[in-house]
Protein backbone atom coordinates (compact mmCIF):
# COMPACT_ATOMS: atom_id res chain seq x y z
CA UNK A 1 0.00 0.00 0.00
CA UNK A 2 1.51 3.32 -1.05
CA UNK A 3 1.12 6.45 0.98
CA UNK A 4 -0.27 9.73 -0.34
CA UNK A 5 3.23 11.24 -0.48
CA UNK A 6 4.57 8.26 -2.45
CA UNK A 7 1.70 8.49 -4.93
CA UNK A 8 2.34 12.23 -5.35
CA UNK A 9 6.04 11.58 -5.95
CA UNK A 10 5.44 8.85 -8.50
CA UNK A 11 2.40 10.61 -9.95
CA UNK A 12 0.50 7.34 -10.02
CA UNK A 13 -2.89 7.06 -8.37
CA UNK A 14 -5.42 4.21 -8.24
CA UNK A 15 -5.46 2.10 -11.40
CA UNK A 16 -2.37 3.86 -12.74
CA UNK A 17 -0.31 2.28 -9.96
CA UNK A 18 -1.21 -1.18 -11.25
CA UNK A 19 0.05 -0.41 -14.74
CA UNK A 20 3.44 0.73 -13.41
CA UNK A 21 5.97 1.87 -15.99
CA UNK A 22 3.42 1.91 -18.81
CA UNK A 23 2.96 5.62 -18.10
CA UNK A 24 6.66 6.51 -18.18
CA UNK A 25 7.64 8.70 -21.13
CA UNK A 26 10.93 8.72 -23.02
CA UNK A 27 13.61 10.76 -21.28
CA UNK A 28 15.22 13.78 -22.97
CA UNK A 29 18.84 13.56 -24.23
CA UNK A 30 21.67 13.54 -21.66
CA UNK A 31 23.21 16.95 -20.90
CA UNK A 32 20.28 19.02 -22.10
CA UNK A 33 18.39 21.49 -19.93
CA UNK A 34 15.28 19.36 -20.42
CA UNK A 35 17.13 16.33 -19.04
CA UNK A 36 18.27 18.28 -15.96
CA UNK A 37 14.71 19.49 -15.34
CA UNK A 38 13.43 15.96 -15.85
CA UNK A 39 16.00 14.55 -13.41
CA UNK A 40 15.09 17.13 -10.76
CA UNK A 41 11.29 17.03 -11.10
CA UNK A 42 11.01 13.32 -12.13
CA UNK A 43 8.63 14.22 -14.96
CA UNK A 44 9.18 11.24 -17.27
CA UNK A 45 8.97 8.89 -14.28
CA UNK A 46 5.59 10.42 -13.47
CA UNK A 47 4.43 10.11 -17.08
CA UNK A 48 4.69 13.80 -17.92
CA UNK A 49 6.88 16.25 -19.81
CA UNK A 50 7.81 19.93 -19.67
CA UNK A 51 5.07 21.20 -21.97
CA UNK A 52 2.39 19.30 -20.03
CA UNK A 53 3.68 20.66 -16.72
CA UNK A 54 3.76 24.24 -18.05
CA UNK A 55 0.19 23.92 -19.38
CA UNK A 56 -1.00 22.36 -16.11
CA UNK A 57 0.69 25.00 -13.97
CA UNK A 58 -0.64 27.86 -16.09
CA UNK A 59 -4.15 26.39 -16.03
CA UNK A 60 -4.09 25.92 -12.26
CA UNK A 61 -2.74 29.45 -11.71
CA UNK A 62 -5.38 31.01 -13.96
CA UNK A 63 -8.14 28.95 -12.33
CA UNK A 64 -7.11 30.25 -8.91
CA UNK A 65 -6.61 33.82 -10.12
CA UNK A 66 -10.25 34.71 -9.48
CA UNK A 67 -9.16 35.02 -5.84
CA UNK A 68 -7.07 38.06 -6.79
CA UNK A 69 -10.12 39.97 -8.00
CA UNK A 70 -12.36 38.83 -5.14
CA UNK A 71 -9.71 39.72 -2.57
CA UNK A 72 -9.20 43.12 -4.19
CA UNK A 73 -12.93 43.83 -3.92
CA UNK A 74 -12.98 42.76 -0.26
CA UNK A 75 -9.86 44.71 0.68
CA UNK A 76 -11.28 47.80 -1.03
CA UNK A 77 -13.70 47.95 1.93
CA UNK A 78 -10.64 48.18 4.21
CA UNK A 79 -9.29 51.14 2.25
CA UNK A 80 -6.72 49.35 0.07
CA UNK A 81 -6.40 50.24 -3.61
CA UNK A 82 -7.81 47.31 -5.66
CA UNK A 83 -5.08 47.46 -8.32
CA UNK A 84 -2.38 47.18 -5.65
CA UNK A 85 -4.23 44.27 -4.09
CA UNK A 86 -4.54 42.36 -7.39
CA UNK A 87 -0.87 42.86 -8.28
CA UNK A 88 0.42 41.94 -4.82
CA UNK A 89 -1.84 38.86 -4.69
CA UNK A 90 -0.67 37.66 -8.11
CA UNK A 91 2.99 38.28 -7.26
CA UNK A 92 2.80 36.51 -3.91
CA UNK A 93 0.96 33.56 -5.45
CA UNK A 94 3.45 33.20 -8.29
CA UNK A 95 6.40 33.46 -5.89
CA UNK A 96 5.03 30.90 -3.42
CA UNK A 97 3.96 28.45 -6.15
CA UNK A 98 7.41 28.54 -7.75
CA UNK A 99 9.17 28.30 -4.39
CA UNK A 100 6.97 25.38 -3.30
CA UNK A 101 7.63 23.55 -6.57
CA UNK A 102 11.39 24.04 -6.31
CA UNK A 103 11.69 23.12 -2.64
CA UNK A 104 9.12 20.36 -2.22
CA UNK A 105 8.92 18.98 -5.77
CA UNK A 106 5.16 18.69 -5.33
CA UNK A 107 2.48 20.20 -7.58
CA UNK A 108 0.80 22.47 -5.03
CA UNK A 109 -0.90 25.77 -5.79
CA UNK A 110 -0.61 28.42 -3.10
CA UNK A 111 -2.79 31.51 -3.48
CA UNK A 112 -4.12 34.07 -0.98
CA UNK A 113 -7.44 32.90 0.38
CA UNK A 114 -10.57 34.98 0.81
CA UNK A 115 -11.43 34.08 4.43
CA UNK A 116 -8.74 36.01 6.30
CA UNK A 117 -9.34 39.09 4.14
CA UNK A 118 -13.06 39.02 4.92
CA UNK A 119 -12.24 38.87 8.62
CA UNK A 120 -9.73 41.74 8.39
CA UNK A 121 -11.88 43.99 6.21
CA UNK A 122 -15.33 43.48 7.72
CA UNK A 123 -14.71 42.39 11.31
CA UNK A 124 -11.70 44.50 12.22
CA UNK A 125 -11.37 47.53 9.92
CA UNK A 126 -15.03 48.21 9.06
CA UNK A 127 -16.07 48.02 12.71
CA UNK A 128 -13.24 50.36 13.75
CA UNK A 129 -11.40 47.83 15.93
CA UNK A 130 -8.14 48.53 14.06
CA UNK A 131 -7.11 50.75 11.15
CA UNK A 132 -5.86 49.44 7.79
CA UNK A 133 -2.18 49.61 8.73
CA UNK A 134 -2.78 47.67 11.93
CA UNK A 135 -4.82 45.04 10.05
CA UNK A 136 -1.98 44.56 7.58
CA UNK A 137 0.48 44.30 10.47
CA UNK A 138 -1.72 41.60 12.01
CA UNK A 139 -1.73 39.75 8.68
CA UNK A 140 2.06 40.01 8.38
CA UNK A 141 2.59 38.86 11.97
CA UNK A 142 0.35 35.87 11.32
CA UNK A 143 2.43 34.97 8.27
CA UNK A 144 5.65 35.18 10.29
CA UNK A 145 4.15 32.96 13.01
CA UNK A 146 3.10 30.38 10.40
CA UNK A 147 6.59 30.46 8.89
CA UNK A 148 8.10 29.91 12.34
CA UNK A 149 5.72 27.00 13.00
CA UNK A 150 6.52 25.37 9.67
CA UNK A 151 10.30 25.62 10.18
CA UNK A 152 10.33 24.15 13.69
CA UNK A 153 9.06 20.92 15.28
CA UNK A 154 6.35 22.97 17.01
CA UNK A 155 4.08 22.41 13.97
CA UNK A 156 3.92 18.65 14.59
CA UNK A 157 2.95 19.26 18.21
CA UNK A 158 0.24 21.75 17.23
CA UNK A 159 -1.14 19.51 14.47
CA UNK A 160 -1.08 16.57 16.89
CA UNK A 161 -3.55 18.47 19.07
CA UNK A 162 -6.09 18.78 16.25
CA UNK A 163 -8.59 15.87 16.16
CA UNK A 164 -8.47 13.69 13.03
CA UNK A 165 -12.07 14.48 12.05
CA UNK A 166 -11.24 18.21 11.96
CA UNK A 167 -8.09 17.57 9.95
CA UNK A 168 -10.15 15.71 7.34
CA UNK A 169 -12.73 18.50 7.32
CA UNK A 170 -10.10 21.18 6.82
CA UNK A 171 -7.88 19.03 4.56
CA UNK A 172 -4.78 19.69 6.66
Amino acid sequence: MTTLKESLVTGQHGAERLKGAAFAKARPPVGSMRRRLDDYFLMSRRGSDISTEIRAGTTAFLAASNNFVVNAHIMQHAGIDPSVSVISGAFSAAFTCILCGLLSNLPLGLVPSVGPNVFLAFSLVAKGVVNTDQALAISGATGIMLLFLSLTPVLKVVLGLVPLCIKYGLIM
